[in-house]
């Protein structure tokens, strides 16, 4: 007997399948399967970790753990429940190896891939930054649900689960409009609060005044909503916290949500496909467009150091040799010398 790709046929065969196609068994389709057998008792670990490395030169090697052995393991296991196989041949140790996908993005000397292009979009990593007007349309698209995340995207550069995870302790407000915000915390894909993982993230970033007039107009939605909550409010002090109709007021928001709101928002302002992480390149580029210089981006974006600012971004600073040149002359007044000569 075989088993069907149906999760309904799955179940029923458990119990009374001995053999099975593997292919068929975790949906692979066109894909076509590795192992030429079919009895399950003959599946070894070594075939299992063979698969892996064929397909892992074609797909990602979260997408081989998580969605292709996963699902040969989740096969496998009623039948070492039922004392039909001695062992589960896709779970157990030594911890199979996932080498890296040969369909990874290039990187030359460790350098970001990059590429800029004469309408002034510029890719990079797989992703893009935005131009200005490109903002623009992106913020005028948004929900209002997620407007002010985006903004403060945009204008930090922060990573996603970095602005999820802001609070209003570490926020601190100037005199002149200018905010201050000390990173300390990160909420994970899981919408778990976390520390940051390495010390320079935690370095503090500069909120322009509209930024900080935006956080501040937030502020009082989510005191709304905490009232409206009453006791069923959990507060973590997050300036971003879950609001609306949800079952967890207060509690960090999962990045999920946010990422498929930006995907909405991109699709309506008609400037293609958006990743959340190029809000953060989008951050550079335009720093870098105004004229701010390799230290100061670095120390914006909290880069570990300037040459992984460099690295990535360096591409988009100008190379003219010539102004180089000139720039000296009107720094020295060397031409108006050079006219004069020496005493």
């Amino acid at each position: 007997m075989r088993l069907s790709t149906s999760s309904s046929a799955l179940a029923t065969h458990r119990k009374n399948a001995a053999f099975f196609s593997f292919g068929d068994a975790i949906s692979l389709g066109s894909r076509g399967y590795l192992f030429n057998i079919a009895r399950i008792a003959e599946i070894k670990r070594a075939e299992v970790q063979d698969f892996i490395r064929a397909k892992t030169a074609t797909l990602s090697a979260g997408y081989v753990r998580l969605n292709l052995v996963a699902t040969l393991r989740a096969i496998l296991q009623p039948y070492v429940a039922d004392d039909r196989l001695p062992r589960n041949a896709a779970s157990g140790s030594p911890a199979f190896k996932y080498p890296p996908s040969s369909k990874a993005p290039k990187k030359l000397n460790g350098s970001i891939t990059t590429k800029k292009y004469s309408d002034g979009r510029t890719l990079v990593d797989g992703g893009r930054a935005l131009t200005r007007d490109e903002v623009a349309l992106l913020l005028t698209h948004s929900s209002p649900q997620y407007w002010t995340v985006l903004l403060t995207m945009v204008y930090t550069g922060m990573r996603l689960g970095e602005v999820l995870a802001m609070q209003w302790e570490y926020l601190t407000e100037g005199d002149d409009g200018v905010g201050l915000y000390a990173v300390e915390y990160n909420v994970d894909r899981r919408g778990q609060l976390c520390d940051v993982k390495t010390r320079s993230p935690r370095a503090e970033i500069a909120l322009s005044s509209v930024v900080v007039e935006a956080l501040r107009e937030h502020r009082a939605r989510v005191a709304a909503a905490k009232l409206m909550a009453g006791n069923d409010w959990t507060d973590h002090d997050l300036i971003f916290p879950r609001i609306g109709r949800c079952l967890h007021w207060g509690n960090p928001q999962a990045q999920s949500p946010l990422r498929k709101g930006l995907g909405r928002a991109s699709r309506r302002a008609g400037i293609g496909h958006i990743r959340p992480h190029d809000l953060r390149h989008t951050c550079a580029s335009l720093l870098i467009a105004e004229g701010l210089n390799i230290k100061q981006v670095s120390s914006h974006l909290r880069h570990s150091s300037v040459e992984i600012t460099l690295d990535t971004y360096g591409h988009l600073y100008p190379t003219d040799r010539n102004e180089v040149a000139h720039a000296m002359n009107r720094v020295l007044g060397v031409a108006k010398m050079a006219k004069i000569g020496p005493s």
